[in-house]
């Protein structure tokens, strides 16, 4: 696949970098990388897909799961998770679907894989966003989804490291990005294996399964799920920092942050909360750092499929 694949990339510093990266640890010479070694390292929300005016998964739960919360007076009674069920989005953004998930992990076992999986599945079927009047499947970024392919035809293997649920991510991480099950990383909730009429089953658990993948657990996840040092990173907030330091201390790398700046045709986050910090903090620890930052107002010609000028 061709450069001219990145239709809805704009030409400019930011596109040329990629190709230039591309290009050289593809190619037989001083910079060539192994196809083995070359993985690439995607967070998911707000970078892949939209994440506002909440995340997705925060709006899966919020349908499905409020009852049962509501039912543990110790969950409820949260201030956190109160100002979450009254649908207070202050107290939505001030969590992260990882620190979300870190909370209500001990208010008890909950639904089997293969009946979570249904249950995403069923809501993301008539699910729409409240701004764009779409369903959220819909509201995967066009210029993404062209580097994904962009990548995969250089010998790059991708993974989608999110700090959202690893089950969530894993329903749709095929079907839209073309990223197989098995290279979704996210935060986990623990199993235990039981024996039901004669059948083993995996129950959830009241805990996680290794750390909540934010921060420093997106390093450790990416060392216990791949084994490999990712050549390229893509993030969108401060808790992508870390998975992009750890690309960045190969010899070749290239780490890019992504800026939402522009609120006509997504969001703007200059001055409000994306995630746990603000984004603004983090396109500044990126440009400090001499990453590339991508900027959504500038760099891309497209945002969504369903609005391509």
């Amino acid at each position: 696949m061709s450069e001219e694949a990145l239709a809805s990339w704009r030409d400019g510093a930011a596109k040329q970098t990629i190709i230039e990266f591309v290009r050289q640890v593809s190619t037989p010479g001083p910079h060539y990388v192994s196809p083995a070694e070359r993985v690439a390292a995607f967070d998911h929300d707000g970078t892949l897909w939209c994440e506002k005016p909440m995340y997705v998964q925060m709006a899966y739960i919020l349908d499905n799961m409020k009852e049962r919360i509501e039912g543990i007076p110790a969950l409820a009674e949260n201030p956190t998770i109160r100002g979450i069920l009254l649908g207070n989005l202050a107290a939505v953004r001030r969590v992260s679907i990882a620190g979300f998930l870190e909370l209500v992990s001990s208010f008890g076992p909950g639904p089997s894989p293969d009946e979570y999986e249904a249950s995403v599945a069923q809501w993301l079927a008539y699910a729409v966003h409240p701004r764009f009047g779409v369903a959220y499947t819909q509201l995967v970024y066009q210029p993404m989804i062209e580097l994904l392919a962009y990548l995969r035809s250089s010998g790059f293997k991708v993974a989608i490291c999110t700090g959202g649920g690893i089950e969530f991510v894993r329903v749709i991480a095929e079907e839209l990005y073309g990223v197989a099950r098995e290279c979704v990383i996210g935060t986990a909730m623990s199993y235990a294996v039981k024996e039901r009429s004669g059948h083993l089953v995996l129950d959830r658990a009241p805990s996680l399964y290794g750390p909540a993948n934010e921060g420093n657990g997106k390093p450790i996840n990416i060392q216990a799920h791949i084994g490999r040092q990712p050549i390229l990173a893509l993030g969108n907030s401060t808790g992508d920092i870390e998975m992009l330091r750890m690309a960045g201390e190969r010899p070749l790398s290239l780490c890019l942050m992504i800026n939402h700046d522009d609120a006509a045709r997504e969001y703007a986050y200059e001055g409000r909360a994306a995630t746990v910090k603000t984004t603004e903090s983090a396109v500044t620890m990126a440009r400090r750092r001499g990453w590339t930052v991508v900027s959504m107002k500038n760099d891309w010609q497209n945002v969504f499929a369903f609005n391509s000028s």
